[in-house]
């Protein structure tokens, strides 16, 4: 900035050299209209074109640090980042300059008294930048002596605000709210829990197209068909979450699904009983249950008591306790037992249970007791499986039968598509044809089948003309590959076609026993290469495990260990996954 000394010079200088006579009366000689004695067009006293009276150019107060805020308003105009306005920060600093520190972003910490990671809602919070010990940054628990009590948790019959919804409780409950269940589903909507007390309630239950959780009492809510009809109706137009839980279905008439019936359903289905439902003279699909396009889950699940019967030639059944189809099937403790699919003019297929076009995760199944009755192919009297790709880990398939005229096959069917099946245990089921069957103890067509750590035994096929394998049989493009498996005591009732019966198809069997007697027809026999052993009786005990000094013990795979850590047992009780 120029000085008052230097701005004098400069007015003296001007007076001396422009020639012009100046007078007393204040008129400057300059060529601008001011009354200044410089020639710019303001009215300053300096050289220069602005407004102040300064020698210089600028127009307002400092910015030191370029904010675009001067000195005058800039609570710190050496730092950026504060500035009037400015985005505040939990730091302790004032960035905005309104004398405030921290407003509006200091977080709000409250006691978690139960552990739940939800913190206490009528708590004071405490306001701080950083977490204190044992504080959280939810507020939201209405009870927080009650983990299990907060906006985490789903609702559950308890008659409570279990999820901090702010109402006295969440779900419709009968029969306190509506004494039929049916008025329940129709006055509830998509996501509704609906809880069923004790009793036995009669009717056709349809959801309506709605996605709803249907909770009983296990053991103590039955829903018991109206004498005609499906019990359960599960119909969607779009898929969608379903529950059904705690429920004994019995008594629904129908050919498709008479128990339970769902489509496009992501329905879990859990502690649920299907007993003695009946599909009569029609085409029957899963009497007890059925599911269809939808993405089960299946949870200590049990069928029995469920029947298809028809004296009418051609009509088809499938799954006479539980039946899915084109679905990704999850499952775990399920029991399908004591159902029939009783079809002597027809075709049948999976007494107890079947699966079909789709996928399939299963652990821990069995399949007792359960019958087929056909006049071609019955087949899988206790589980079937048909163009299904997946896994089915511990089976158990015991005192099936299947009986027919032609071409009657095993208690255990998988067909098509590409499934393991690890740890099964194949035991005294029955086959019985007028004319030929097809392997007592395993039969397969198309596809690949693996099986690992399996026991097929005392299994027997009796045929009135021809058994085509009286252990195995695998035909048609199909291939079949056993590891740490054995048979024995499996028979048929002609040995004309070999114990081990193949067509177009191969198999692989390693540190498997073949103990069947009889010979290898169409199948090469491997004898005791690739660890295969030929031992007629392994020595079981009557749980079907092998005795101590049986040669099948720790003679499997040796890359494989039982949980004990030594090489794998073959059969049903040793690998890592073993009962």
């Amino acid at each position: 900035m120029r000085t008052w000394a230097g701005w004098w010079l400069l007015v003296a200088a001007g007076c001396g050299g422009d020639g012009a006579s100046d007078d007393d009366l204040g008129v400057d000689g300059d060529a601008d209209t001011d009354a200044d004695a410089d020639s710019d067009a303001d009215a300053d006293a300096d050289a220069d074109a602005d407004a102040d009276s300064d020698a210089d150019t600028d127009t307002g107060p400092v910015d030191a640090d370029e904010d675009g805020f001067g000195v005058d308003v800039d609570c710190n105009d050496a730092d950026p980042s504060i500035f009037p306005g400015a985005d505040e920060v939990c730091d302790g600093v004032d960035q905005d300059c309104d004398a405030e520190i921290d407003e509006g972003v200091l977080t709000a910490w409250y006691s978690d008294a139960d552990h739940d990671g939800f913190g206490d809602a009528a708590s004071a919070p405490l306001l701080s930048c950083q977490q204190p010990p044992d504080l959280i940054a939810d507020g939201t628990d209405c009870d927080d002596t009650d983990p299990t009590v907060n906006p985490g948790e789903a609702p559950r019959c308890d008659g409570i605000d279990t999820v901090c919804s702010g109402a006295s409780r969440e779900e419709i409950i009968v029969p306190l709210d509506h004494a039929d269940l049916q008025d329940a589903l129709d006055a509830a909507v998509d996501g509704d829990l609906i809880c069923v007390g004790p009793g036995t309630y009669r009717g056709n239950f349809d959801f309506g197209g709605k996605a709803l959780l249907v909770r009983g009492v296990p053991g103590q809510t039955v829903l018991e068909g109206a004498g005609n009809g499906r019990v359960v109706t599960i119909d969607l137009a779009n898929p969608a979450d379903v529950e059904l839980s705690g429920l004994i279905v019995q008594g629904g008439i129908h050919g498709t699904g008479a128990g339970v019936y769902a489509r496009f359903a992501r329905i879990v289905a859990e502690d649920v009983v299907l007993r003695d439902n009946l599909c009569v003279d029609e085409d029957c699909n899963g009497v007890g249950m059925y599911l269809t396009s939808s993405w089960p889950t299946l949870r200590d699940v049990e069928a029995y008591g469920n029947v298809g019967r028809s004296q009418i030639p051609y009509l088809s059944m499938q799954g006479g306790g539980i039946a899915v189809n084109a679905s990704e099937l999850v499952g775990e403790r399920i029991s399908v037992h004591d159902n029939l699919l009783d079809n002597p003019n027809g075709y049948s297929w999976g007494g107890g249970m079947y699966v079909a076009t789709g996928t399939m995760d299963l652990v821990d199944v069995e399949a007792l007791r359960n019958r087929v009755t056909a006049d071609n192919g019955p087949s899988g009297g206790g589980f079937g499986a048909s163009q299904t790709q997946g896994t089915i880990e511990r089976i158990l398939v015991e005192d099936n039968e299947q009986d027919g005229q032609h071409n009657v096959q095993t208690a255990l069917v998988a067909t098509g598509g590409v499934v393991t099946i690890r740890n099964a245990l194949v035991v005294n089921n029955r086959s019985t044809a007028v004319y030929d069957t097809l392997g007592s103890a395993l039969y397969h067509f198309t596809g690949d089948l693996t099986f690992e750590n399996s026991t097929f035994a005392d299994n027997h096929a009796t045929a009135g003309r021809s058994t085509y394998g009286s252990s195995v049989a695998v035909l048609d493009n199909s291939s079949v590959t056993l590891l740490n498996t054995t048979f024995s005591g499996n028979t048929g009732s002609s040995t004309a076609y070999g114990a081990y019966y193949g067509q177009n198809a191969t198999w692989d069997p390693t540190y498997s026993n073949l103990g069947d007697t009889g010979s290898f027809r169409g199948l090469p026999d491997p004898g005791t290469t690739y660890g295969n052993l030929r031992v007629a009786d392994p020595l079981f005990t009557a749980s079907w495990r092998l005795a101590a000094a049986s040669p099948l013990v720790d003679a499997g795979d040796p890359s494989v260990r039982d949980t004990d850590g030594s090489t794998s047992d073959i059969g049903a009780f040793g690998g890592p996954g073993a009962w």
